[in-house]
């Protein structure tokens, strides 16, 4: 069973690499990372085993929970708006 405790204290927010300003747009670079949770669930046939499906689920909490205790809401959590790498690391836009 997972809990709180037994998960490293990892990020699980995208980093920000840069930003910048064209002419009055501004815009900023995240951090590449190869899927969005879209595209791997797509990958992977639809066929998710279910300790990959507690994992996601517990680093998006984490990742929520860290957003919050910073005074920051995410209003658009979706799939689109979570990416994972191959080596199944999830994190939130």
């Amino acid at each position: 069973m997972y809990n709180w405790e037994s998960i490293p204290q990892t990020r699980v927010t995208v980093e920000v690499v840069g930003s910048g300003r064209e002419g009055k747009h501004g815009y900023i670079v995240l951090e590449r990372y190869p899927m969005t949770l879209t595209k791997f669930i797509e990958r992977t046939g639809d066929v998710v085993r279910v300790h990959k499906i507690k994992r996601f689920t517990l680093q998006i909490l984490l990742g929520l929970r860290g957003m919050h205790r910073k005074r920051a809401y995410h209003c658009d959590i979706k799939p689109d708006n979570l990416v994972v790498n191959f080596g199944g690391d999830l994190r939130i836009i």
